[in-house]
Parts: C-alpha cells; structure tokens; sequence
C-alpha cells in the first residue's frame, strides 16, 4: 500500500466504548446464537443508562469522568498517540453524553497508531464489543 491507512483516515472520534461479554463453557458446544433484534442487554438501558451496572457487562467506559486525555489512565490500560486524543464536550461530537473520546490522525506517509487499550482480566469465549465513532 502506497500511503498509510492513517493518512487516510480522517479525524476519528471515538464516542463511547462498551465490551459486553457472555460466557460460554469451554467444550465443543457452539455458543448461543446472537440476540436479535430488541433482544439484547442495550434493549434493557435506553440511552445506555445503568448499563455499566448489568452483570454481563464487563467493562464500560462513556468518558464523562475525563477531562483531558491524561484521565484515560483510570480505565485503559494502553494508550497509543495521546497528544493526538482530546476529550471534546462540543455537542456536534458527542452522543449521549457531555464527552468522547476525540482522536485527529494527521495525514502523513508513514503509519501511526493512535488508541486506547485494555486487558480484561479473565478469558472470554464470546465477547460483544459496541463504540460509537464519527468520522
């Protein structure tokens, strides 16, 4: 590829992040298949309300408690590219909320990683994972 992705990417923001896990026995069983519809555990929350609090939820981070990048500390365990994050409360940027998460990769020839990280401490074999982005 000639010109990096992140020079291709215009500026990304990265609203809310929410990693939903069900856990399924290790055996050769499949998983259960997916919810549908107005099934699943966001059905329950509207707006996303509370939804930190379900016991299937195993992490949810919807930036309100940052400031400046420097806060994600708090939450993420890896963080690439900081001073290309901002924490933005311009309302045309953020849903559901007062503040995201803000990421601007420059156009450039060379490739950058820019983002945010986090180990969960226990082994999943099926993992939901919702975000919001603006590009």
């Amino acid at each position: 590829m000639q010109a990096s992705l992140a020079a291709l990417i215009p500026p990304l923001l990265l609203i809310a992040l929410l990693i939903v896990a069900l856990t399924v026995g290790r055996s050769e069983t499949p998983p259960p298949s997916l919810p549908e519809g107005n099934a699943g555990i966001a059905a329950r929350y509207p707006g996303d309300a509370d939804i930190e609090k379900d016991p299937a939820v195993v992490f949810h981070h919807d930036f309100e408690d940052c400031r400046t990048p420097a806060d994600l500390s708090a939450k993420w365990d890896v963080m690439y590219g900081p001073e290309y994050m901002n924490i933005t409360e311009e309302p045309a940027n953020v849903s559901g909320g007062l503040r995201a998460l803000e990421m601007t990769i420059p156009r450039q020839q060379r490739s950058l990683s820019v983002d945010v990280g986090r180990s969960l401490a226990e082994v999943r074999d099926v993992l939901f994972l919702r975000f919001y982005t603006k590009f």
